[in-house]
């Protein structure tokens, strides 16, 4: 179904976007399951509201994912029952996410990504050249941007962030004295997926466009 997007409309595009992929990856929201939760909910009612449809091969792959979820938990004793529901959720709500910014995804993707590597590259070459400024902004701005889930980011070795940027202190380059870029994102891996997608599929759009119109 094709609608006509409107200010309010693409201002909700860009919001879920951002914080579909802030609370998989970025390291102020990583893994704040409840938080999630509730914009998926509220996600699912805009779709609900919109009377948007559901289509059949959506359920199905759904349902191998959650079939591959109980096998886990069947084959893994520390694997909760809980993990099942959470990230049965985490799925549902990407989804209706996906589903409320539709055809426009892609155009979405890129230029959310193009914005976050531009602000990151920004911070990342003016600690190295003013060493002094990642000093402040670790030491000064950072304790007022903890993580969300503290105990997460601990766990997986995150960094100090300042909500748009992530320091990983424990991951610096010592031997050619660089830290490694991480953007907003827990680690730079993360970071590298999202950007190297973003590389992949700005030619493939742009050819599109170009032999549509």
């Amino acid at each position: 179904m094709e609608y006509g997007i409107n200010r309010y409309e693409r201002c909700i595009n860009y919001i879920y976007f951002i914080l579909l992929i802030a609370f998989s990856s970025f390291e102020y929201f990583f893994r704040e399951e409840v938080t999630f939760f509730a914009i998926s909910l509220g996600a699912f009612i805009y779709c609900l509201k919109r009377k948007y449809t559901t289509p059949i091969s959506v359920y199905i792959c759904f349902g191998v994912f959650s079939l591959c979820y109980i096998m886990q938990y069947l084959g893994i004793d520390s694997y909760k029952i809980t993990s099942i529901i959470s990230r049965s959720i985490y799925l549902w709500g990407s989804y209706f996410i996906a589903r409320i910014i539709y055809k426009r995804f892609v155009s979405v993707y890129l230029e959310v990504i193009y914005w976050i590597s531009l602000v990151s590259i920004i911070i990342y070459l003016a600690c190295i050249i003013f060493p002094a400024l990642k000093d402040f902004l670790m030491d000064q701005v950072a304790p007022y941007c903890v993580s969300l889930n503290v105990e997460s980011a601990v766990q997986r070795g995150g960094g100090i962030n300042i909500l748009i940027y992530n320091f990983q202190t424990r991951n610096l380059l010592d031997s050619v004295g660089l830290m490694r870029n991480c953007g907003p994102f827990w680690e730079p891996g993360m970071y590298a997926v999202f950007f190297i997608c973003r590389t992949i599929l700005q030619p493939v759009c742009s050819s599109f466009k170009k032999n549509l119109f």
